[in-house]
């Protein structure tokens, strides 16, 4: 069960959400912890000892964090820090190391066959950031287990985050007052998400899923960049479409979710990029590997480079996410050095903005077919088909075929919407009409919008968000 999915949003949310208001506040975080129990065994339920275990570790090494002698607080957050990250090396990156040492030793790989806890990368994440935050005192160890429990897997984040800290959500965790007000907007933010995903993402991804189909390096050149751009166009509807619908689940539950997508396609420079795009697991990486390692105090260059590494391992256990980490990497640092030129000689800079959002978009979009090449080498032949170097393979289908009037239509759509340009046209709206008539307006187009959406979830077989697999 995803939140694509017609038992999803007939079934499922609806029940949660019209118990969740007429319970009384005190039960709610009960409430809040059976939901998402039953929505991880819907899918998994064989790995719900994974999440007892992951929970009765954060709570009891919270508590002997605090209470233990000043020289063991250290050795224990540790201990609690590499406990939880074994779970993650174990299901995500363990076939991965155990390949690389079985070529360096000659000898066969052991593999293990298990198949991965949904959301271990993110509940992995809180688990380890709840542990940091109590030994560097920004927060005091939670006394009640179901807090810690409903932080580290409520079904609202649990899939594909967003990654919240514990001091940021545990006041609303902790109430979750809900109001009728809530959860209007909460559906309207739900609506908005799954439009994203159902409309946007899900045809886009049956386009790129076809040129790849193709093979990587059998495309035109015109095709070529249709499908990098369209990827980027998915990746980004598809990601920050799920972070529409797990806040506006959030907003109709009481929950305060932070915000995970700032329109990262306007961005002039990688540095910004990565500031408006999962800006949860940006701050993640900032607050507990860049500062720890020195921050801007010293090796900076070393220290970015490090954080670009992880992000590119976080995505996935392969060489193409972390050559795609290290890309990225490579690009702050380069921005960063020239930064340090201009201030040192007191000079400005001189950049032009097309020319900077241009740099950005060419950069993100070769940067993301790495992402979604299977292996190096497609990602090779993809780039030269996008150059306009044809391998042997049977030219693939036309660029009139895939741009037909209706995926068209959605990809001029998905570009004037990561521009943000339609969103400042509704802001002004809002500014200029009377405020009934635009609450009705809007009320119109979110149900419209829903039963669109619902249309194209019946008619289409792509549904998955790409962001699971991580």
């Amino acid at each position: 069960m995803n939140f694509g999915s017609l038992l999803f949003i007939f079934g499922f949310l609806p029940v949660v959400i019209l118990i969740n208001l007429v319970m009384q506040e005190k039960y709610r975080k009960y409430w809040l912890l059976l939901t998402s129990i039953v929505f991880f065994a819907w899918a998994q339920p064989y790995y719900l000892d994974i999440l007892a275990a992951v929970g009765i570790l954060d709570y009891v090494s919270g508590l002997l964090i605090e209470k233990v002698p000043e020289k063991l607080k250290k050795p224990v957050m540790i201990l609690a820090v590499l406990a939880s990250t074994a779970i993650l090396f174990k299901y995500k990156y363990f076939n991965f190391v155990s390949g690389m040492i079985s070529k360096l030793i000659g000898r066969e790989a052991v593999v293990l066959t298990s198949i991965m806890p949904i959301g271990v990368s993110f509940f992995t994440f809180k688990s380890i950031s709840y542990i940091a935050d109590v030994y560097t005192k920004k927060i005091q160890a939670e006394r009640n287990p179901i807090f810690v429990f409903t932080y580290l897997f409520m079904f609202p984040s649990i899939m594909s985050g967003p990654i919240d800290r514990y001091g940021d959500i545990s006041v609303s965790l902790k109430s979750q007052v809900t109001t009728v007000d809530d959860v209007v907007r909460g559906i309207e933010r739900f609506t908005y998400g799954l439009a994203e995903k159902a409309v946007i993402a899900n045809t886009l991804g049956l386009m790129v899923d076809q040129i790849w189909a193709s093979g990587a390096g059998s495309n035109s050149a015109a095709v070529a960049w249709l499908g990098s751009i369209a990827y980027s166009l998915q990746l980004y509807f598809d990601f920050a479409g799920y972070s529409h619908m797990a806040i506006g689940i959030g907003k109709m539950m009481g929950l305060h979710l932070a915000e995970n997508f700032d329109l990262p396609y306007i961005s002039k420079s990688i540095a910004e990029f990565w500031r408006r795009w999962h800006m949860t697991l940006g701050s993640w990486f900032r607050n507990y590997i860049y500062i720890p390692l020195g921050g801007n105090r010293s090796h900076v260059y070393l220290n970015t480079a490090v954080v670009f590494l992880a992000t590119g391992l976080w995505h996935g256990a392969g060489w193409s996410f972390i050559l795609w980490g290290l890309y990225h990497g490579f690009f702050v640092i380069a921005e960063r050095m020239k930064r340090s030129i201009l201030k040192k000689t007191g000079r400005r800079s001189r950049s032009i903005p097309v020319l900077s959002h241009l740099y950005v978009l060419l950069a993100v979009n070769f940067g993301w077919v790495l992402f979604r090449a299977p292996v190096l080498k497609d990602a090779l032949s993809y780039f030269g088909s996008m150059f306009g170097q044809i391998s042997g393979q049977p030219a693939g289908l036309s660029l009139a075929f895939y741009l037909n009037p209706w995926n068209a239509f959605v990809l001029i759509t998905a570009i004037l919407l990561a521009s943000g340009l339609p969103q400042k046209g509704v802001q002004m709206l809002e500014s200029r009409v009377d405020e009934n008539i635009y609450t009705t307006l809007k009320h119109i187009l979110c149900l419209l919008l829903l039963l669109f959406s619902v249309m194209r979830l019946i008619m289409s077989t792509y549904s998955s968000f790409i962001y699971f697999q991580f």
